[in-house]
């Protein structure tokens, strides 16, 4: 007689992603989650030259360029936000809301002048401000 197996159960794939510390007090909070969630993974957090390549693709994706005078405060908001939200910095989902509201800054520029406007270019102007105004 052949060697009966119990039939495999299918196990979808689960995953939750949050703050560490956060995350840790979610899964204890009942047991039966510490039972189906036995891995964890910890991503580290984006270097600033990491936060400025991606709001440069973003950039990219929307056909926008920057302005020369715009790069650099934009490294200086990445590195600004990074060093004052902590543990609580959210990488590149503060760096997306970072660059929306940019283009909102843009387009609130463009609609008060007249003439012949670049509307690919976020220039100085769109970029500048407090970066904890600007994400929080």
């Amino acid at each position: 007689e052949a060697l009966r197996l119990p039939a495999a159960r299918a196990v979808p794939a689960q995953g939750a992603a949050g703050y560490p510390d956060l995350m840790k007090e979610f899964i204890r909070s009942n047991p039966g989650l510490e039972s189906r969630f036995k891995k964890s993974i910890t991503f580290d957090n984006y270097s600033v030259a990491d936060l400025v390549e991606i709001f440069q693709g973003m950039c990219k994706s929307y056909k926008l360029k920057l302005a020369p005078a715009a790069e650099e405060v934009v490294r200086q908001t990445c590195a600004e936000m990074k060093a004052t939200k902590g543990n609580r910095f959210a990488n590149g989902r503060d760096v997306r809301k970072y660059f929306e509201q940019c283009v909102e800054r843009q387009a609130m520029r463009i609609s008060k002048q007249d003439g012949k406007v670049d509307l690919n270019v976020l220039e100085l102007a769109d970029i500048g401000g407090s970066p904890l105004a600007l994400v929080s």
